[in-house]
């Protein structure tokens, strides 16, 4: 950073230095450190029971869908077949500070879904889980990932 900073005009560079610098709160970087190791198991767990299936291309879907499902207490969420969002799904969503409404989060589902966009719908419903909560999901992802699958080999790597 202080290579690039000799490039950079002085009253700029202590500008940008104070936004590089600035402590963040334990909680905030707790919460970082459990996101960034949650995912990683998650997609160990997923990557590796769909390799041992051969469909390795179908982890990031099926990761995506059980977040949803967890997220949405354990409901199914399709309309067409009975399902919906129930209210624990909403609070959770509501953690984005730009959602502000029912309908605002029903269009911004609609629109964050997508073949394109599954990494990214991993990222945010993981992101707002609470720390607890992803320990909860890989808990419950462990269970049931390790009783689908027959052989002890799976539960031994994860």
């Amino acid at each position: 950073m202080e290579e690039l900073m000799v490039f950079v005009p002085p009253d700029i560079a202590s500008h940008i230095i104070q936004y590089t610098y600035r402590f963040q709160e334990s909680e905030l970087l707790s919460d970082i450190v459990n996101y960034t190791k949650s995912k990683a198991i998650l997609v160990f767990i997923y990557l590796t029971y769909f390799t041992i299936r051969e469909q390795v291309n179908e982890y990031e879907p099926w990761l995506s869908n059980d977040i949803g499902h967890f997220m949405n207490d354990f409901h199914h969420t399709g309309v067409l077949y009975g399902g919906g969002y129930v209210d624990m799904f909403y609070t959770r969503l509501f953690r984005n500070p730009f959602l502000k409404t029912r309908e605002q989060i029903d269009k911004y589902v609609i629109n964050l879904g997508g073949i394109d966009s599954i990494t990214k719908e991993i990222n945010i419903y993981l992101g707002l889980l609470k720390i607890e909560e992803r320990r909860e999901l890989i808990e419950w992802v462990i269970q049931c990932y390790g009783l689908l699958w027959d052989g002890h080999l799976f539960l031994e790597l994860i």
